[in-house]
């Protein structure tokens, strides 16, 4: 059994790993997808501009929006490269951006996000030759709100209540234990600047999966054998916002995160890495997504990734929050949403559903 958080092959071996001795700035390429963010995308274009590091390009694929993003797009001229593609998703755009790219280095930003100035320079000076990928902290910028009313009580109850409960069990950064974190702790794809060639060499992300694309992108990696290096600064700020075409703001959401969670179990065991700890990581995601399906009304995918967790792990933890997790453990998690949602009737956690999401 492989050693956790490491692979027996090491994916630079074969696509590049060492680059030999610098000629000048590494080129950096800079990739944007975008689906209906008309409103946003100039904002994001803009802060990739600005980056310190002079040495990059600019791709943005349009990913057959209906909204003006296109026009937005391509008012910025000559300054970046556009082009647009029938819908296909952001990893079907990402990698369509990658295939075009020149640089040595990649930098994916989503399109209704902004980097800082100095992100890539700074994540640049981190690379060592025995480093793949690194990556930073992110922030939230201002949160979109679509204004109004006062909320009822009953609904800042549940927004406090959410908030809570809104994040799976995490762990701090380790660089020898760069599996578990990788599963336990989403790595934005904003965050991340890469080596286009290892990125190339494990066949960049995964077409088709609606939700963990990033989670599941740096899992692979790691048990590819592409090590990570982490910055403690905020270099990217992401943005919530009410859009309809967010992924996160589905109620189908945590259903494609299960179905994302189960692909990656299934590269683990066939990794030979399924330790206590990376099973007791997979047990804690299948019981996070398994209650907010529940919650979401999906009962009976709910219950059956409540049991794959169970299955995997005798305690398994669907939130970060002790007291819950301990109820949870004595009557069971999808017991204790019935009580909450006793608690907070429907009509008021529906009215911060398009909100909880972040």
């Amino acid at each position: 059994m492989a050693a956790e958080g490491a692979a027996p092959n090491r994916v630079g071996a074969f696509v590049g790993g060492k680059t030999g001795a610098a000629k000048g700035p590494p080129f950096v390429s800079i990739i944007i997808p975008c689906y209906n963010c008309a409103r946003y995308v100039g904002e994001a274009i803009q802060s990739a501009l600005a980056q310190t590091h002079e040495h990059k390009e600019l791709i943005v694929v349009d990913d057959g929006s209906t909204d003006d993003s296109l026009a937005s797009i391509r008012s910025f001229g000559d300054s970046i490269r556009s082009i647009s593609t029938s819908r296909g998703g952001a990893p079907a755009a990402r990698n369509r951006g990658l295939a075009l790219a020149r640089g040595e280095f990649i930098q994916f930003l989503d399109a209704d996000d902004v980097l800082l100035p100095e992100k890539i320079e700074v994540c640049l000076r981190v690379f060592a030759e025995n480093i793949d990928m690194v990556f930073t902290d992110m922030a939230p910028s201002i949160e979109e709100d679509s204004g109004g009313a006062p909320e009822p009580l009953p609904v800042t109850i549940a927004r406090w209540l959410e908030r809570r409960l809104r994040r799976p069990y995490s762990v701090p950064w380790d660089p020898s234990n760069q599996l578990e974190y990788t599963l336990r702790n989403a790595i934005g794809t904003p965050s991340s600047l890469h080596r286009a060639s290892c990125l190339r060499g494990i066949g960049g992300f995964r077409e088709g999966l609606a939700n963990m694309q990033d989670i599941e992108l740096h899992f692979r990696m790691t048990l590819a054998g592409l090590r990570f290096s982490k910055i403690n600064a905020v270099l990217v700020l992401w943005r919530h916002h009410d859009s309809p075409d967010r992924i996160r703001n589905s109620r189908e959401t945590d259903l494609w995160a299960l179905e994302g969670t189960r692909i990656m179990l299934d590269q683990a065991m066939q990794a030979e890495v399924m330790t206590e700890r990376i099973r007791s990581a997979f047990a804690d995601r299948f019981a996070f997504h398994g209650r907010r399906a529940y919650r979401d009304g999906h009962k009976r995918v709910g219950l059956s990734a409540l049991h794959m967790a169970r299955r995997l792990h005798r305690f398994p933890r669907p939130t970060r929050v002790p007291l819950f997790n301990m109820v949870s453990r004595i009557i069971g998690t999808a017991r204790l949403e019935d009580c909450i949602a006793t608690i907070i009737p429907k009509r008021y956690r529906s009215a911060i559903a398009q909100r909880r999401r972040s």
